[in-house]
């Protein structure tokens, strides 16, 4: 890990901000293009290689690496939201043409369960990591043991790159592209 004073966060916080602007026009085009399957898979790799990048981060790195680093995290970021997003919109949407119920409180519900069990586990992993690792709060970061390092890098690049491969495995089985809402939305005016 690298030890750098925590006065880089907001400017951490600014790169991946930045990215999020700049890039949702890229992620619009490839989702036009390429589709949101592509885009989310896409942005689900990007989440992982830079997570794990951090296992590379080395005492005096220059600050620019940890700014590129919040940078890809921001473009990541900002596709699997936008194509999460997106994807579950038509699954409801499909779902109303096929079955004539409206039951995007449902799917919206159930998206916020996971979305909200995942941010209560990953600090649970991450605290049990640490406890494990016998971290002392109070020592200074120069005295950091490499079993700690290890149990910071589970909870910010090995888990992270983890889940983005689940992530990707999971998409594999989504089938709903254009066409498919396209033929939905033609069956539902047949009714």
């Amino acid at each position: 890990m690298i030890d750098v004073p925590l006065t880089i966060l907001p400017v951490f916080g600014l790169a991946t901000t930045v990215a999020v602007f700049v890039s949702t026009p890229v992620l619009l085009w490839v989702g036009r293009h390429l589709g949101k399957k592509v885009g989310y898979a896409l942005s689900a790799g990007i989440t992982g290689l830079a997570a794990l990048s951090w296992m590379f981060a080395q005492p005096g790195d220059p600050t620019w690496m940890v700014l590129l680093r919040g940078f890809f995290l921001g473009i990541a970021f900002a596709g699997n939201v936008m194509f999460a997003m997106s994807m579950l919109t038509d699954a409801m949407e499909v779902d109303w043409h096929r079955t004539g119920m409206r039951r995007e409180g449902m799917y919206s519900a159930l998206y916020s369960f996971v979305e909200k069990l995942a941010m209560s586990i990953g600090p649970l992993i991450l605290g049990g990591a640490l406890s494990v690792a016998g971290f002392d709060p109070s020592s200074p970061p120069s005295e950091v043991t490499p079993g700690v390092r290890q149990a910071v890098l589970l909870g910010i690049a090995y888990v992270p790159a983890a889940m983005a491969v689940v992530a990707v495995a999971i998409l594999s089985f989504y089938r709903l592209d254009q066409r498919a809402l396209e033929a939905s939305r033609a069956v539902r005016v047949e009714r």
